[in-house]
This record gives structure tokens, C-alpha cells and sequence, in this order.
């Protein structure tokens, strides 16, 4: 089977045997999946949790209590989700409806963060799920799913454990003495960037979505961090598309920016990654729409019925936004963010 996988990853999907990797641990409406040990050299140590609906698996000829899990040697083909030559995650389909999604952590470590990060979004009410009246974003994306990361200012536990596991992983992707200065965009940014700094005993700026237009006509207070290392810092991205512009600020002014950081991405909208990287600008978040479905799962925090229609989002939100009237791909977004 392990052979087999590896002719057929990459672009080109590859099969999943749920025999193989199926054990479950049956709880709710919904069973988790890890990849057995084996699997990980080749998923090179990524950690990957796979979802079921347990209803697809309801009959004695299906699904057996235990470690072997189905009895018969369904099969799923699973489609890398890629952006930018970055891996974020696996989509599947397959001769049962029941799976629902696969999602890619580069740690065990980063798997954990990202539930932690989810829970908190959901104890604080921070996720909203309304698929009959769409949101709009800024970008003029038609959303079902919204996530307010403003919210997480006002609760002081949340927000100290958020920033923590913000600095945790900073300081492992990059490492610790990397980041010189921090720079909070303007709004929402500003206070994650402040306590960002704070934990790394950093100077602190922030970026204006525009010069202010009087004074002295700055676009970044504080002061600027010419010649520094500065990561950028906002709440959360859909696209993007704010990020370059903040980004192109600061390194127009003198500074060096080649990191953001956001609590939350949205994980969907094609050339996320791909439009920061094609500015060398490395996008690093805690968690991301998957690993909110996923808690979801365990918890129970809104009807099957929402979580299948964001799911569907998720699978394909730019059809999805434009048969609800949004935006339909990411240079009418731009456009739209741009007021163009």
C-alpha cells in the first residue's frame, strides 16, 4: 500500500486505503484517524488527521469496533492542497461519502496549536457559522463561515495563550533572535503586535493602511525600523492582499520584511501563499478554517447541517461566492479591496 501511495502522490493524488489506516475511536457523530506510524517518512513527519462521518459507516458489514477498523478495503483518492509549492492540506473523495476532510500539520506540535487556537476561537464565541445569510468579507468574498479575531482582545486568558503559541512558533520556524522589530497593521493588528513584541522583548511599531494625510503624513508610527528585521502582524488573512500592501510599506520605508503573522487563516482562497512568496514574505498562522471544522467535530458547536454547507465552502469557495453573488476570483478581489 505504501508503494503504492508513493507513485501516486503529489499533483496527482494518491489512494488511501481505509483498512490500512483505519482506527477508530468512535465518538459523537464523527470518528478520528491517524496515519500509522509507517506512513510518516513519507509524509515527512507531517501530522494528519483524517475525519469520517461515522453515519457512512453505520452497518456490521462496514465498520468494525477495533484497531482494523472497515472490513472491506474501501478506497479514497486524496488530492494534495497546494499553495504556492507550499502543502496545506488534503482533499478526498471516494466510494463513501464519509470523509470529510484531511488536515496537514508539519508537527505534532503544529497539529496541537491549532486545535488549541480553535478551541479558544470557539469558547469565545469568536466563530460564526451562518449559511443562510452570507457574509461578505472585505475582498468581497461571499463567506458562510466568519471568524471575528477582534473578539479575543477582550477575554486576557485566551489572548496570553494565543500570543504564547504565537512566539512558541515564531521562534521554531524562524528562530528566536531572527525578529528585530514587530509592526501591527492598522487596526486589528496593533494590540497582537504589541503583545508579539512584548514577549520578544522587540520594538514595536504600526503600519497605517495609508499615510494619515496631515502632520507629518507617516504611514508607520512608532518609529521606523530601518535596516531591521520586522515581522508584520495582523489578526487574520483571507487572500492576502492586505499583507502586501503593509508589507510594501514598511520596506519602502527602509525596513526589512520578510515574515507576517496572523492568529488565523482562512486556508481556501487560492494564491495566498503564492502572492507573498512571489514578495519573498513567509505567511505564518496558528489555524485555519480545517482545523476549526475539526474541533467542531469533537465539540458539537453547530448543526451537521451548517458544518456540511461550510465544508462545501471550503471545498470550493470561489464558485460557491460566486453563486451567492460575491466575488469569483482574486483579481476581482483585489479590485474590490482596492476600491478599483
Amino acid at each position: 500500500m505504501v508503494d503504492a501511495i508513493e507513485r501516486g502522490a503529489g499533483a496527482e493524488g494518491f489512494e488511501i486505503s481505509v483498512a490500512v489506516i483505519a482506527q477508530f475511536a468512535i465518538g459523537g457523530n464523527h470518528c478520528p484517524l491517524t496515519a500509522p506510524p509507517d506512513w510518516l517518512p513519507f509524509f515527512a513527519h507531517r501530522s494528519l488527521s483524517f475525519w469520517f462521518n461515522c453515519e457512512s459507516f453505520a452497518s456490521a458489514d462496514t465498520l468494525e469496533a477495533g484497531p482494523q477498523g472497515c472490513k472491506r478495503q474501501d478506497h479514497f483518492l486524496c488530492q494534495s492542497i497546494m499553495d504556492g509549492g507550499r502543502l496545506v492540506g488534503y482533499q478526498a473523495q471516494g466510494q463513501m461519502e464519509g470523509l470529510v476532510m484531511v488536515v496537514a500539520h508539519e508537527t505534532d506540535w503544529d497539529r496541537d496549536a491549532a486545535l488549541t487556537t480553535a478551541r479558544i476561537l470557539l469558547d469565545i464565541k469568536a466563530v460564526n457559522v451562518r449559511p443562510d445569510e452570507p457574509y461578505t468579507l472585505t475582498s468581497g468574498w461571499k463567506s458562510p463561515v466568519y471568524v471575528d479575531c477582534r473578539k479575543i482582545i477582550y477575554f486576557p486568558r485566551a489572548r496570553a495563550k494565543i500570543c504564547d503559541l504565537a512566539v512558541e512558533k515564531l521562534g521554531r520556524k524562524i528562530g528566536f533572535e531572527t525578529i528585530e522589530a514587530v509592526a501591527g497593521g492598522e487596526t486589528a493588528g496593533i494590540p497582537f503586535a504589541a503583545w508579539i513584541a512584548e514577549r520578544m522583548a522587540a520594538p514595536m511599531a504600526y503600519v497605517r493602511k495609508k499615510p494619515k494625510g496631515f502632520g507629518r503624513n507617516a504611514q508607520i508610527e512608532g518609529d521606523v525600523p530601518v535596516g531591521r528585521n520586522t515581522l508584520l502582524v495582523e489578526d487574520l488573512t483571507t487572500d492576502g492582499q492586505s499583507k502586501i500592501r503593509f508589507a510594501q510599506a514598511l520596506r519602502d520605508a527602509g525596513a526589512i520584511c520578510e515574515h507576517t503573522f496572523v492568529v488565523f487563516y482562512y486556508g481556501v482562497f487560492p494564491g495566498s501563499f503564492e502572492t507573498l512568496s512571489a514578495m519573498n514574505v513567509t505567511l505564518h498562522h496558528l489555524c485555519t478554517w480545517w482545523d476549526v471544522l475539526a474541533a467542531c467535530e469533537e465539540r458539537g458547536d453547530f448543526t451537521p447541517e451548517a458544518l456540511a454547507e461550510a465544508r462545501r465552502f471550503l471545498s470550493d469557495p470561489v464558485s460557491w461566492s460566486a453563486a451567492r453573488g460575491g466575488v469569483a476570483s482574486m483579481e476581482e478581489a483585489a479590485r474590490t479591496r482596492s476600491g478599483s
